[in-house]
């Protein structure tokens, strides 16, 4: 009975998405059933059965299904990973079962030492029930209050183990002291297994060492509970286990004081540039909210993802936590700007008044709606701007009915790059048709008609309406479809294939096997680019020109087209490298050419764009010889060329090109900044730009300002920087993109909202 409960745990997870995956959801998942619903199945059916057999029958059975999966390689999980949070949480929770059910066993026998089961009443076996139903239902209630009131957004549960904070994580990072807090359950359970095996006849003493009373069991279950105690102690100022505003304080090294925040952090050159930057967002975001209450924002400044997951419970995503209200986000490497601290401060600023105090509304349209509308990211909307982006997603199908992401229980079944971006769009328009106070009464609790005058099915179809007729840039349907395809494909996390076991495979530097294995089971493109481009670095290191021949034909046999997704332009570029490289003469169709020329109908995104035709026009300013040094840089194969030294210009033979110095201004913005990079870039800014690249695509001279601002900004020239920023503006022909280097404008002259 009790191993064909714990499969039947297991066999019941795989009935939601997440629990098909032989990972961390799937045994939470079985473990809490086990835990919950072993000990009231055993309140209403006859029969005894040692604790401590029960627990590893229990544990047998969940072990089953996962095991034959395994066996028959049905699931491409990590069969480590697999066992590991099997110890971790499944273990313990077979062992609350069974030393639970053992003291219904001990409830269930007369003091003369009979079995009463059979003649035991109703009555008291529903008793039974309310009483291990109310225990569940305080462990939920004391684990809801602890993730609500602390900072910390991850736990340590008897009842449902390790909780690590947003499930949308892909990697979960475990410490050490997580496994002892949940050895310290194991033992706290065993203590109570092995109490109910007391003799039931022995009537409670007033001395726990009576003679009458003191048994071996008694003395093992004494240890086993003083073992616990300690070993819990012992956590409770654990950074990976403990609990409150002063336990994770103490983790970082400094903490200074601004305009209506705190900010802990670790680095202190950095830290200066993210105070300043939120001193700004603070005061920008008070000017456009109005006059409402704003609280005073503790920001925790984590050094890096893993000890952020520790820490606080998520790791790749920023959390606010509306309570305190607190941000946490990962220190950025980026020293101009973070990309979620002004999205997070909506968040927390507005936590006041939103829903009638509850500090955010349960419509998570409204609430991430209204920070992405006041804070859009840029790195999504690079590619198209957020009306745009929300235009093509409906009419495309992939968001069919948006009224469905205004109510409370459906949003989180979209993806969220699909549903941040229409709920975004529609509260902007909301902001800019009505301004922003109709906005701020419906994110406190009023419908649409008391907020707005209006109900929501009629201003959603007016700004579907409005975005429809404005959205201007896309050219046709097959241009959208490229364009949108990486940034809108996925179905969410909840129904990725093995998302944990394939992020730490592909941490851990997977060879060109295990990439070619992780995109066959995943049906992603991306994977298969991967080991392409691995494949292809490791031929340009043995400079065998006939293997990249080789490798060139099988990359443009499998790489369709006309193009479905950005990965099929990547594998068509990879492959004209490859050719170049192998000095072929082979003619692929399309070329180069043939790329800038689909790129001119069918607009690709910019970072696809710029490898097309950075590369042609190399080849048109520079002799081959002087190209080919460059080409290998932009594939990955090698170092930028000629560092601290200019290539000559074919024509004048004496200043670099524009494009080298833009390829240049990139790449010291990726690995360093020169010191002197102040007294350099007004030459820069005297540069020519290329016309004929800007006439292909115009955010050629918007990347070109951008990345100049962001050099001043990280050296010392951040007041210098307003007109580069102004500059990216004008050139910028993404009107949400456009927005934003306006506000970094404001940011670097610490303008107030005009």
């Amino acid at each position: 009975m009790p191993i064909t409960a714990g499969a039947a745990a297991a066999l019941f997870t795989f009935l939601t998405p997440a629990g098909r995956n032989l990972e961390y959801e799937h045994v939470t998942m079985a473990a809490a059933l086990i835990a919950v619903f072993w000990p009231l199945a055993r309140i209403w059916s006859p029969g005894t059965t040692n604790w401590l057999v029960t627990a590893l029958a229990l544990f047998t059975g969940l072990l089953i299904p996962g095991s034959l999966m395994f066996a028959f390689r049905y699931c491409p999980c990590s069969p480590s990973g697999y066992g590991q949070w099997l110890l971790i949480q499944a273990a313990p929770s077979c062992l609350l079962a069974g030393c639970a059910t053992a003291w219904v066993d001990r409830l269930r026998i007369h003091p003369s030492g009979t079995h009463r089961l059979a003649t035991r009443s109703f009555a008291a076996r529903a008793r039974l029930t309310a009483i291990w139903i109310g225990v569940v239902l305080a462990s939920i209630a004391y684990l809801s209050a602890t993730l609500w009131f602390y900072p910390q957004k991850r736990a340590v549960s008897a009842f449902f183990g390790f909780l690590h904070g947003p499930i949308y994580d892909e990697r979960i990072w475990i410490h050490a002291d997580v496994m002892r807090a949940r050895l310290a359950h194991a033992l706290l359970f065993c203590a109570v297994g092995v109490s109910a095996s007391l003799n039931p006849q022995l009537k409670p003493r007033p001395k726990l060492l009576a003679p009458a009373g003191f048994t071996m069991a008694g003395a093992t279950a004494a240890l086993l509970a003083v073992t616990w105690a300690a070993m819990t102690w012992s956590l409770h100022d654990s950074p990976a286990t403990g609990h409150g505003q002063r336990v994770l304080q103490n983790q970082f090294a400094h903490v200074t004081e601004g305009d209506g925040f705190r900010l802990f952090h670790h680095d202190a050159n950095g830290a200066r540039s993210l105070a300043a930057e939120a001193t700004f967002h603070i005061r920008d975001l008070r000017e456009i909210l109005g006059g409402i209450e704003f609280p005073r924002v503790d920001i925790y400044a984590y050094p890096d993802a893993r000890t952020k997951k520790i820490w606080f419970g998520g790791g790749a995503t920023d959390v606010t936590d509306v309570w305190a209200p607190g941000i946490h986000v990962t220190a950025s490497s980026d020293a101009t700007h973070h990309p979620t601290l002004r999205h997070e401060l909506v968040h927390a600023l507005t936590s006041r008044v939103a829903f009638h105090g509850l500090g955010f509304h349960p419509n998570m349209a409204l609430t991430e709606g209204l920070a992405v509308a006041l804070a859009p990211d840029e790195n999504i909307f690079s590619v198209m701007s957020m009306d745009e982006a929300a235009a093509e997603l409906m009419e495309s199908g992939r968001i069919q009915r948006p009224e469905n992401l205004f109510r409370a229980s459906t949003f989180w079944l979209e993806s969220g790059p699909r549903a941040y971006t229409v709920a975004g769009s529609l509260i902007h328009w909301l902001i800019r048709t009505r301004g922003v106070s109709p906005v701020l009464a419906l994110y406190s609790g009023k419908d649409w008609q008391q907020a707005t005058g209006a109900d929501s099915a009629q201003l959603i179809a007016a700004w579907r309406q409005d975005i429809s007729t404005r959205d201007s840039t896309r050219r046709n349907a097959t241009a959208t479809r490229v364009r949108a395809s990486t940034l809108f494909r996925s179905g969410g996390v909840a129904v990725d294939v093995c998302p944990h076991s394939f992020a730490d495979r592909l941490a851990a530097n997977p060879d060109i096997d295990s990439l070619e294995y992780m995109a066959t089971h995943t049906g992603d493109p991306a994977y298969d680019v991967i080991a392409r481009r691995r494949e292809a670095r490791l031929i340009f290191e043995s400079h065998d020109q006939a293997a990249a021949r080789e490798l060139a034909r099988r990359v443009i046999a499998v790489a369709p087209w006309p193009p479905r997704h950005e990965e099929d332009i990547e594998l068509r570029i990879l492959a004209l490298d490859l050719i170049a490289f192998s000095g072929d003469k082979m003619e692929t169709n399309p070329g180069l050419g043939g790329l800038a020329a689909f790129h001119a109908t069918h607009p690709l995104p910019v970072h696809l764009a710029r490898q097309i035709l950075v590369r042609e026009r190399l080849e048109r300013i520079l002799p081959v010889a002087d190209a080919l040094p460059w080409r290998w840089y932009l594939a990955g194969w090698a170092a930028i060329p000629g560092q601290g030294s200019d290539l000559p210009d074919r024509k004048t033979g004496k200043h670099a090109p524009w494009l080298i110095d833009y390829l240049r201004v990139r790449n010291w913005l990726r690995s360093g900044v020169p010191a002197d990079i102040s007294s350099q870039v007004p030459g820069f800014m005297n540069k020519t730009i290329d016309l004929a690249l800007t006439a292909a695509e115009p955010d050629f001279a918007f990347e070109w300002y951008r990345g100049l601002a962001e050099l001043l900004e990280r050296g010392s020239g951040a007041s210098q920087a307003q007109a580069l920023w102004l500059k990216a503006a004008a050139a910028a022909s993404n009107a949400t993109v456009r927005d934003r280097m306006e506000q970094n404008a404001r940011r670097a002259a610490f303008a107030t909202v005009p």
